[in-house]
């Protein structure tokens, strides 16, 4: 149908922004948490209010939730999961990597 959906989850960020916009329905909602692939943005705002979209930032919590997270770290209750590791002489490699989302966890650019 060529509606458009009602939400979109953003995740991915310049790699996938321009459709996330595109299959957007009338008065419908982009809600942005990621920008795996980049933070820049480049669209047409007349899109925006012809169709009465809105565009929502989140961070998928609040601080009270990160500080409590950031604590259970502190004290080993919780640890992250690491997929894999890279030299930041490999960071070409790394975003490559996220880009294709071969990763089940974190990915960690170790500085030289």
């Amino acid at each position: 149908d060529q509606r458009g959906v009602d939400v979109v989850v953003e995740h991915v960020g310049t790699k996938t922004w321009e459709t996330s916009l595109r299959i957007l329905g009338k008065g419908g909602r982009i809600v942005t948490c990621g920008a795996t692939t980049g933070a820049e943005a480049k669209f047409d705002i007349r899109r925006l209010f012809y169709k009465q979209q809105s565009i929502l930032g989140s961070t998928m919590g609040n601080v009270k939730s990160l500080d409590s997270a950031l604590e259970m770290y502190r004290k080993g209750k919780i640890k992250p999961i690491v997929d894999k590791c890279f030299k930041m002489s490999k960071i070409r490699d790394a975003h490559t990597y996220l880009e294709n989302s071969d990763q089940n966890g974190k990915v960690i650019v170790i500085p030289s």
